[in-house]
């Protein structure tokens, strides 16, 4: 194909290389918001200035035409796409829909529709002319209805493009004026270049508005590299726009959608499509947001029922346009986590506010200055003043005791020091609403991050009362241990003495010095006796408490005899120790020694009486059978072996106690068993002829009891012998036991029994005098019965012993 070349002809594929590069550069950032148009723009801007090369390199009429026709792609699309770039990239941020790019584009799309069918209509060219000049052939259109139409569109669509960069240009800050300016010019220089063109004024033969497009190019360039088109405000706000968490809505005053970013997707449930329809048709909550009449701004907090329960926060605002309403800004924010945060602070607050006024103890916030900011009810129990008077309008200072003051002051300020060395815990006196003098102890600690301290007062009077007297009682206590003729002592459950009195120090030769090094209780015992002392602490831990013998052990060596009574000491159940007292008995050992070397001598001799007196009622009792002897009356001799048998009765009692070692009680059924078998001898020459059943209890009883209980015996069998059995054989049966405290004796033959016409208790012989006198001695009660033979029934307690020996000195122990 045969091609004219001409500087013009360069120029423009210049134009179209630049447009190139431009729209390259641009595509790059075609994520910005309205790039994607500009970026179309410039690819049309270099295909209309590529088909304008070529139509004027080409040198046939047809080629000219055809290119003529191809560059109507870009003629007529340049200004629908910068309408569409001014309304994107401008502040105004309005949404374009699919649907308004379709409108937009079906004139141009008719038109070239039109351009590539002419000859079948002429709507574009009705007719051409041709001109031949140094350049080559150039073609001269004649431009027809769809022509002129779509020329007036595109006029229409770059004026309002115009409009728009125009409002924004005087709403901008000065440092992007200059780029806006730019952008102006970069429009009006094609639109100018085409209206001389089709007005024909122009001093060219060719239509100059690629060529325009070429400054227009520049322009752009130089925009996007010197003032960074893409980089500042329009991408900016698309991109705060639609990244903001918080939900944004525009609303023109007829309440049209006019745009919603995502996060107002979310929280409200609006549709991207719902934009260009009524909010109230969109919006279930628009009747509890809508603005006030007579407002230009509101704040409203909403719960909206989903799933979960969400909180929003929703502010809206006035538009304006040039000082002239517009429309409405709606920022929605979900305060849901702000919401349960301001819930669980109500509720830590009333949790820690219960805990404030239910600790048992007086609570005080105290500002740096020690002003009293905050107290709980204790405290106005323990102090009688009234909250409402103390928080804010007095400092703690004004209540503590003048001794104490200082100490309390300096602590305050020491706590909030770089040290902090201040004790948390201290005591102090204080006077209350009465002016009496009251004790605290206090705990104190400062708040984390802040100046303030809180503090916890317990009243400790009663326990400062309760120390003091317990001081006084110690010091009684201890006054009244050093005393004590006796060593007074406390240890430890280790066994340490914890506790020696002024007499301990002196019996053992130890020094208070001594105890504070650790001196054990088995130190002071002989090592002889320090396990069963042991046994003997485990004993008393398990309720022992009977006092036992030790051989003490003297700081010097030295040993003595002691008496050791201790009890545990208790605190909380647990076992913490022992105290006692401690007795020196080497006087006691002593006395016991003579005692018992004196007793041992007196034994001897009681031995030596009873031997003596038994022999001398054995004589007593030969003389009386010697005189029975001598004497011819049967009277005579009667009475003077009845005297003979009492006196073996008596002999036998010193016989008995002749033979023990105790001279006190007598074992009476071998007593009494002995008696009878010879009462029976002596009375009866055949004693086998008397049967004797004996049933006699083992039971000791005292010389006072068993003598005049002996007589008895004597006197009853005598009684039997003498007088029951008539024909010399016989049996008698004695019983003796005790029953609940008393004693019983039955003593009964089977003989002739008595006379009927016989009272014993009126007879005047010796005999029955005895036995009446000797039952009354013995405080007891007798009974006779007279059936099958005499039964003599006698019922008695043991006398009391009576001391025969008075004025013994006793020893105390």
């Amino acid at each position: 194909m045969a091609l004219q070349y001409t500087a013009y002809t360069a120029l423009l594929l210049f134009t179209t290389c630049l447009n190139i590069f431009l729209a390259w550069n641009i595509w790059k950032r075609r994520g910005i918001s309205g790039s994607i148009y500009l970026f179309f723009i410039i690819l049309a801007a270099s295909l209309w200035s590529f088909t304008g090369a070529l139509e004027l390199a080409s040198t046939s009429i047809g080629s000219k035409i055809f290119w003529g026709k191809i560059s109507y792609i870009g003629i007529t699309t340049v200004a629908p796409l910068w309408f569409l770039f001014t309304v994107t990239y401008s502040k105004n941020q309005l949404k374009v829909k699919r649907q308004h790019i379709i409108l937009l584009l079906i004139i141009p799309a008719l038109t070239t529709l039109l351009a590539f069918t002419n000859e079948m209509h002429g709507l574009v060219w009705p007719g051409f002319g041709y001109l031949e000049t140094s350049a080559g052939l150039i073609i001269i259109y004649k431009h027809g209805v769809a022509a002129i139409t779509s020329s007036i569109y595109s006029y229409a669509l770059m004026i309002m493009g115009l409009i728009v960069i125009g409002q924004n240009l005087f709403r901008e800050p000065s440092i992007y004026k200059q780029r806006g300016f730019l952008m102006v010019l970069a429009a009006l220089i094609p639109l100018l270049s085409n209206l001389i063109y089709a007005l024909g004024v122009s001093p060219f033969y060719f239509d100059p508005t690629p060529l325009a497009l070429t400054l227009t190019g520049i322009l752009v360039f130089w925009s996007l590299f010197h003032y960074k088109l893409f980089d500042l405000v329009p991408p900016a706000y698309e991109t705060l726009f639609s990244n903001m968490k918080s939900g944004v809505m525009v609303l023109d005053l007829n309440g049209t959608i006019v745009d919603v970013n995502g996060s107002a997707q979310n929280l409200i449930g609006v549709a991207a499509s719902s934009v260009g329809e009524n909010v109230g048709d969109q919006l279930d909550i628009w009747d509890e947001i809508r603005p006030h009449e007579d407002r230009i701004d509101g704040k409203i907090e909403l719960e909206l029922q989903k799933s979960e329960n969400v909180f929003l926060e929703i502010r809206y605002n006035q538009i304006y346009t040039e000082r002239i309403p517009s429309g409405w800004l709606y920022i929605f924010e979900d305060i849901s986590d702000r919401k349960i945060a301001e819930k669980a602070l109500k509720k830590s607050e009333a949790h820690y506010r219960t805990i404030f006024e239910n600790t048992g103890t007086a609570i005080l916030i105290l500002e740096s200055d020690a002003t009293i900011s905050l107290a709980n009810a204790e405290f106005q129990e323990l102090t009688g003043f009234k909250i409402h008077d103390v928080e804010n309008k007095m400092k703690i200072l004004d209540f503590i005791s003048e001794k104490d003051k200082n100490t309390v002051i300096n602590y305050h300020h020491l706590r909030r020091s770089p040290h902090g060395l201040a004790p948390r815990n201290y005591e102090f006196s204080f006077k209350n609403v009465e002016g009496k003098i009251k004790h605290a102890l206090a705990t104190v600690s400062v708040i984390a991050d802040t100046d303030k301290s809180v503090a916890s007062l317990m009243d400790i009077t009663e326990l400062k009362e309760t120390e003091r007297a317990l001081k006084e009682s110690e010091k009684k206590y201890r006054e009244f241990a050093d005393m004590l003729p006796q060593t007074v002592f406390e240890t430890n459950k280790n066994g340490n003495i914890t506790f020696f009195n002024e007499h301990a120090f002196k019996m053992f030769g130890y020094s208070p010095e001594d105890l504070n090094n650790g001196l054990n209780i088995l130190e002071i015992i002989n090592e002889n006796d320090r396990q069963r002392s042991i046994d003997k602490f485990d004993k008393i831990s398990q309720g022992d408490l009977s006092g036992d013998e030790y051989t003490a052990k003297h700081a010097d060596g030295s040993r003595f005899p002691i008496i050791l009574h201790s009890t545990p000491i208790y605190h909380n159940r647990e076992n913490k120790g022992f105290r006692g007292i401690i007795v020196d008995i080497s006087e006691i050992k002593d006395v016991e020694k003579q005692l018992t070397k004196s007793l041992k001598e007196k034994e001897v001799l009681l031995q030596e009486i009873h031997h003596r007196v038994k022999n001398n009622m054995q004589i007593i009792s030969s003389f009386l059978s010697l005189q029975a002897g001598y004497t011819e009356s049967p009277e005579a001799k009667a009475v003077l072996r009845d005297s003979q048998n009492r006196v073996k009765t008596m002999a036998i009692i010193h016989e008995k106690l002749y033979m023990v070692d105790d001279f006190t009680r007598l074992e009476v059924s071998d007593y009494l068993q002995n008696m009878v078998q010879s009462i029976v001898n002596s009375y009866s020459p055949a004693p086998e002829s008397i049967e004797l059943e004996m049933s006699l209890e083992n039971v000791f009883m005292n010389l006072e009891t068993a003598l005049p209980l002996g007589l008895l015996v004597n006197e009853m069998v005598s009684n039997s012998m003498k007088h029951a059995f008539p024909r010399s054989h016989g049996k008698i049966t004695m019983n003796f036991r005790s029953n609940g405290g008393k004693y019983v004796l039955k003593v009964k033959d089977d003989g002739v029994g008595f006379p009927e016409d016989f009272n014993p208790f009126k007879s005047d012989s010796l005999g029955f005098q005895l036995i009446k006198n000797l039952v009354k001695q013995i405080e007891g009660s007798l009974e006779i019965k007279n059936q099958e033979g005499a039964e003599f029934i006698i019922e008695f307690r043991e006398l009391e012993y009576k001391e025969r020996i008075n004025n013994i000195n006793s020893v105390p122990v």
